[in-house]
């Protein structure tokens, strides 16, 4: 999975098919290795919710049981999972939810391979659920308007270690969640910062800039990938800067090779500076 706009995407598309729908599946990789004891079952479960924060995604499934067939009463327990679908690689990366028919999901969970670093899934308790949710809505560049808040972006940045590299700390999603490598570098090239620039010599007023910029990056990327019509597309992109691409890869569109500037713009254009 890539970046927290993509993510989005991906979780919206997914919770909208597939919430309320009854696990009748489950395979777990022989070679996976369950960070917290054994794979929980989850079978004839529901898939009660799925939200994203930053690129992790967690999805609470509950299912109901009896302590004997002849109990009149049924026990409700609720399992979180956590997933990260790798920092980068391929789409077969960790989990996969999947409708066989409507209203009936299966679901799969694999070992990652190499090229997809940095995916796993696991349970995570129901306290420690809404911890990672308290410590991150705020600062998601992909949440919602009510919800994202600059301000808390910059108190969190203020109390980071102020001697790393700015390039460094753009990563780290305990203060950036949803960003990556391709809006780290695009924020690098978009204020001339050197990647091995210092966050102790970024000012708070290129900091505020840097953090309101991520956010209109993110948001122009994810309304892209959620667009139907060329006209919407049209109106996210209104004063963006794209790309020119060619078979052998894309480029800053000023500095396209001869031939270029006039031809047709790649048509997802989510590559942007602004």
């Amino acid at each position: 999975m890539g970046e927290g706009p993509s993510v989005k995407a991906w979780v919206e598309k997914q919770a909208n098919r597939k919430i309320g729908s009854q696990v009748t599946k489950e395979v777990y990789d022989g070679d996976l290795d369950w960070p917290l004891g054994k794979p929980p079952d989850l079978k004839d479960g529901k898939l009660m919710k799925m939200e994203c924060l930053g690129k992790l995604i967690l999805a609470t499934f509950e299912k109901e049981s009896r302590s004997s067939p002849f109990a009149a009463r049924t026990t409700t327990t609720t399992t979180t999972l956590l997933l990260c679908r790798g920092s980068g690689g391929g789409r077969d990366n960790g989990v996969l939810m999947k409708l066989n028919f409507p209203g009936n999901l299966s679901i799969t969970i694999f070992k990652a391979g190499e090229s997809n670093r940095g995916a796993f899934v696991t349970t995570i308790s129901v306290a420690d659920a809404q911890t990672l949710r308290s410590s991150r809505r705020h600062l998601d560049v992909t949440g919602d308007d009510a919800i994202f808040n600059a301000d808390a972006v910059l108190n969190v940045l203020g109390k980071a270690d102020q001697e790393q590299y700015l390039a460094t700390v753009l990563l780290d999603q305990t203060i950036f969640p949803g960003v990556g490598n391709v809006m780290k570098i695009e924020c690098l090239f978009h204020f001339s910062l050197h990647p091995e620039a210092l966050l102790k010599d970024v000012d708070s007023e290129k900091r505020r800039e840097i953090v309101l910029w991520l956010r209109d990056f993110a948001m122009r990327w994810y309304k892209l990938k959620v667009a139907t019509t060329d006209e919407e597309r049209a109106d996210i992109l209104l004063g963006a800067q794209l790309y020119w691409i060619n078979a052998r890869g894309m480029g800053h569109e000023n500095d396209a090779p001869e031939g270029y500037q006039n031809r047709r713009r790649h048509p997802t254009g989510f590559h942007m500076t602004v």
